[in-house]
């Protein structure tokens, strides 16, 4: 059996990011602070995630609009756990999305959606 092969054997029994689906991750410093994100596009070591983090504005015959800029990140693997990823990139207390995170949050505020 060739390396592909087993990798894909490995993915379909565990928990994996899926395209369309929204992941929600709390920030390490405040309780209330709830990031979602998106998954757009994935390939096998890659996933595209939009949030509102990845709104950029560009100038667009002439004016100014803002654009979704999907970003891509790097979907790590642990020992036998769901897929995971740094969406805000890699930092001290970087939040740590993972693919069995997709139930909306609740805060002191109200649930997060």
């Amino acid at each position: 059996m060739n390396t592909e092969k087993i990798r894909e054997m490995a993915i379909e029994n565990k928990t994996t990011f899926k395209v369309g689906k929204t992941y929600y991750v709390r920030s390490h410093g405040d309780w209330d602070c709830v990031y979602s994100f998106k998954v757009v596009r994935r390939t096998l070591k890659t996933v595209w995630l939009e949030s509102c983090h990845s709104r950029v504005t560009e100038v667009v015959d002439g004016k100014l609009v803002s654009v979704q800029k999907p970003q891509a990140r790097r979907v790590e693997h642990y020992c036998g756990g769901p897929e995971s990823c740094s969406p805000l990139g890699r930092f001290a207390m970087s939040p740590v999305l993972c693919a069995n995170d997709d139930k909306p949050l609740e805060t002191s505020y109200g649930t997060f959606r």
